[in-house]
């Protein structure tokens, strides 16, 4: 317990530095990103398209990442490393390991979680979603896109620590197995259902509100103690000083 108030006072030292920084950031990237995404939806669920479905995940899978100041982004240090500049710096210190990855996920959870909450209610605005979902199927639809990004986001604290001999090789192979994997879900989804990723997901909400529900949190916690654990072995192995 002692390790995560540390952490808590280290996480909110950091947030207290950047908060306005931080605030502005999301609420810049938030506005744009809902105004778009509510136009997309005047014709989404007459006639799905994929683009949509690609321009919505994106906007949740990278929420967190787009409320991160520079100093504190995952970056390139060196030729073939990147990390954190500040975890680097952090990790330089008296501070134990478990306190630095404790820290670096309350700052994701105390950013994303309020910002991801406000953005998917907000939807609820657009006429074509709430003539597809009562209250609580929608309430299950933004628990389950929430989950969704705190599931992929858990990724950007973890990533804090770095990587060490990425070269473009290495890049380019991940990009490709990641455009292969999200284009067999897409394939699975639009063959399966007939329909968009999102139009799949306001489905499932309006079936089986409590279920959808209860699977996307399990979904999101196992996500953020896999890239907790992750990390946590990780710290024990990587070579800052590389």
């Amino acid at each position: 317990m002692n390790s995560w108030k540390t952490a808590k006072d280290l996480a909110f030292f950091e947030i207290k530095n950047s908060w306005l920084h931080r605030l502005l950031l999301l609420s810049l990237s938030g506005g744009i990103m809902l105004i778009i995404t509510l136009g997309a939806f005047q014709h989404y669920f007459e006639n799905s398209t994929m683009g949509i479905d690609i321009f919505f995940i994106l906007i949740i899978f990278y929420s967190y990442a787009w409320a991160v100041p520079k100093p504190f982004q995952y970056q390139k240090i060196s030729d073939e490393n990147y990390a954190s500049p500040v975890f680097i710096f952090l990790h330089q210190l008296a501070i134990k390991n478990e306190v630095l990855i404790k820290s670096r996920f309350i700052i994701f959870f105390t950013m994303i979680l309020p910002y991801l909450i406000i953005f998917i209610s907000l939807l609820y605005i657009s006429p074509q979603l709430r003539g597809i979902l009562d209250v609580t199927s929608f309430i299950s639809f933004v628990i389950l896109w929430v989950s969704v990004g705190l599931a992929f986001g858990a990724v950007f604290p973890a990533s804090d620590l770095g990587d060490v001999n990425v070269t473009t090789e290495k890049l380019l192979l991940y990009i490709f197995l990641l455009i292969i994997g999200v284009g067999v879900v897409f394939a699975f989804a639009y063959a399966l259902y007939g329909n968009g990723i999102i139009h799949f997901t306001t489905y499932l909400a309006a079936q089986w509100p409590l279920l959808t529900a209860i699977g996307s949190i399990l979904t999101a916690i196992v996500s953020v103690l896999f890239w907790w654990k992750h990390a946590l072995k990780k710290i024990q192995v990587i070579d800052f000083l590389n």
